[in-house]
């Protein structure tokens, strides 16, 4: 009997990644249900990243491009791939050998969904892990307000509904995965949990997390409230279940990215979303005097 599992690509975006290239593409390659595509997007390394990366055997297609940024390469893998699911995997990190099987055999009955693994945090040696986690978000809502679930390779994606939201954010330089996912959330897509600790992230000096200023890591979080913001306004059936927890996950984001010295053209937005929660009488949020005055009078005022 054939195997009708659906097709997977796993995109691959690398910058000066040559250390790390080999050990992550073995992770791939070595799959108990390989993928059909690996798409390496190099962008503009100056090592040998590419190289490498054509030097192994496999479906492996390696597209050379000048320096334009994570999120852009991401979705040159985007728009190449072919398949029906799509996996990000950034260049220094790893997947264990039963993941993409796992997760596809947890979408294969569930047309449109997204699949999330379980995450292990390493430096060295994933055998030796600094800490892990298994989903247990019970669905987007209300988890993506609050956080993250992880690296982008804890998620499996429909290709189709990737390109539907435009890929990743291009102008965002953090937190571009976690503004993604908000938008996977509000797409209305079901979210499938797969209990298999498979995303390995790992974490060096170097990384992009390691590296970014505070003060972009804060905004960029803001922006991610934003897009939710935005999304449950349009969406009255949500904004009634979670525009509350919304409403107090922006404001502190928002005053985060304040007090890291943000400047106040990057601050409008969140204070106009705010204002329009707040006066979108949340039947959960009529009792707050201090919810009425931000509708009344704006998060800036109502703060003093």
């Amino acid at each position: 009997m054939p195997d009708s599992l659906p097709t997977c690509a796993v995109i691959i975006p690398c910058y000066n990644g040559a250390r790390f290239i080999a050990s992550t593409l073995s992770s791939v390659l070595s799959q108990t249900r390989p993928p059909s595509e690996i798409w390496v997007i190099d962008d503009g390394s100056t090592d040998e990243s590419a190289a490498i990366a054509e030097g192994l055997a496999g479906p492996i297609r390696v597209v050379r491009q000048r320096n334009r940024g994570e999120s852009v390469a991401r979705n040159v893998g985007l728009r190449n791939a072919t398949t029906d699911y799509v996996l990000f995997l950034d260049a220094d990190d790893m997947i264990a050998p039963e993941s993409l099987e796992r997760m596809l055999r947890a979408v294969a009955n569930k047309p449109g969904a997204v699949a999330v693994m379980g995450l292990v945090i390493f430096t060295d040696d994933p055998g030796a892990p600094l800490g892990h986690s298994m989903p247990a978000f019970g669905g987007f809502w209300p988890a993506v307000l609050q956080s993250n679930f992880g690296p982008p390779h804890c998620l499996l994606v429909p290709r189709e509904l990737a390109l539907r939201l435009g890929g990743f954010r291009e102008d965002l330089a953090n937190s571009e995965d976690w503004e993604f996912l908000g938008r996977l959330a509000l797409s209305n897509a079901s979210l499938v949990e797969v209990p298999y600790e498979g995303a390995l992230y790992r974490r060096h000096p170097n990384s992009q997390v390691a590296t970014t200023p505070k003060p972009a890591i804060l905004l960029g979080r803001l922006f991610v409230c934003e897009t939710l913001a935005t999304g449950l306004l349009e969406r009255p059936d949500l904004l009634a279940e979670y525009g509350e927890a919304l409403f107090w996950s922006l404001r502190a984001m928002w005053l985060q990215a304040a007090e890291g010295g943000a400047p106040p053209d990057a601050l409008r937005q969140a204070e106009s979303l705010l204002k329009r929660i707040a006066q979108a009488r949340i039947p959960s949020m009529r009792r707050s005097l201090f919810v009425r005055t931000v509708g009344l009078i704006g998060p800036r005022l109502a703060e003093r």
